[in-house]
């Protein structure tokens, strides 16, 4: 396919997507007005995302990026931005720019002083002589490291480097990368608080509301996913699968596997973290199950839901369309 995700219009977010594996253009294509983008992941893309402009209204866009994760870039750079003398603005807090062979970050033929806003992110690049680049200098990853990026932009002032990624992820070999980070990882603890930072990570996971972390991921937000059965030194498989179809109008269905007798729950929650249904409230011995869901009463948007089995939680999003 072609672009991922073509985006245009006044005052719209996009939360917790992912674009990947497209054949050309970007994953995510912003033009016109002003897009945010909030736990948006993008991968393996000729340009993970691209800030373009209308040509029929002559008009940029402005584009905010809140904990998002990029990585490699097959061809072009993880984030373009085109145009700044046509209103094309970036804004871009808690996010990663990681693996590309080209650039990072570039600025085409704008000026990178006046169209952009960050600082708390985290970036990386096998170019690592080439990182940022701008309509002027480049800037590789020790330029970065030692201030001159922040000197010449006034920005990422509290903006960290990174020269391996396995120090990062937990695996980016082949051509579905595992972008979680790793225990030790530098993004851990090292975000902002924005006032509207998200209260959820990429996966659903609640993040850590006193100090986030940096990327799409929250480190360890979901806690274990496996148990130990008492009697036996086997371990078993803990399971919540994704609830099926995805995204739904307006049933669903959610299974999941409990290796051991527990009292189970299972809730649902929107994306402010507010409780909207209760869907299991009972012991349940080991086996399988499946529960339906309704959604006819809510609206469409993104929600979770939660399965809390003796000292296990697990938690997942969905998305309803109407």
């Amino acid at each position: 396919m072609g672009d991922g995700f073509d985006i245009s219009g006044r005052d719209i977010v996009v939360e917790s997507c992912s674009a990947h594996d497209c054949s050309y253009g970007g994953g995510y294509k912003l033009w016109r007005d002003s897009v945010t983008l909030i736990n948006c992941v993008g991968y393996n893309n000729p340009t993970n995302l691209e800030l373009d402009f209308d040509n029929a209204t002559d008009k940029g866009v402005k584009a905010r990026l809140i904990n998002c994760t990029f990585w490699e870039s097959t061809s072009g750079s993880n984030i373009f931005v085109e145009q700044s003398t046509r209103g094309s603005k970036l804004e871009m807090f808690n996010c990663i720019l990681a693996g590309s062979n080209n650039t990072g970050l570039t600025f085409g033929d704008t000026d990178s002083a006046n169209c952009y806003t960050g600082d708390y992110n985290l970036f990386h690049g096998y170019n690592s002589n080439r990182v940022i680049s701008t309509s002027g200098p480049d800037f590789s990853l020790t330029q970065i490291q030692n201030g001159e990026w922040t000197a010449f932009s006034g920005q990422d002032a509290h903006s960290q480097v990174v020269f391996d990624a396995s120090t990062l992820f937990m695996d980016t070999l082949g051509t579905n990368p595992n972008l979680h980070l790793v225990a030790g990882a530098i993004a851990i603890d090292n975000g902002t608080n924005l006032p509207d930072a998200p209260l959820f990570d990429f996966d659903g996971c609640p993040r850590n509301v006193g100090q986030i972390d940096i990327g799409a991921h929250e480190f360890d937000a979901c806690g274990p996913v496996r148990i130990e059965n008492e009697v036996s030194e086997n371990s078993y498989s803990y399971n919540i699968n994704q609830n099926y179809p995805n995204p739904f109008n307006p049933t669903t269905k959610i299974s999941w596997q409990s290796p051991v007798g527990s009292w189970q729950t299972l809730k649902i929650y929107d994306v402010l973290g507010n409780e909207i249904a209760t869907l299991v409230d009972e012991y349940k011995p080991a086996g399988n199950y499946e529960v339906s869901g309704n959604a006819l009463n809510l609206s469409s948007g993104i929600y979770f839901y939660k399965l809390h089995a003796g000292n296990i939680e697990e938690t997942k999003k969905m998305i309803l369309i109407r």
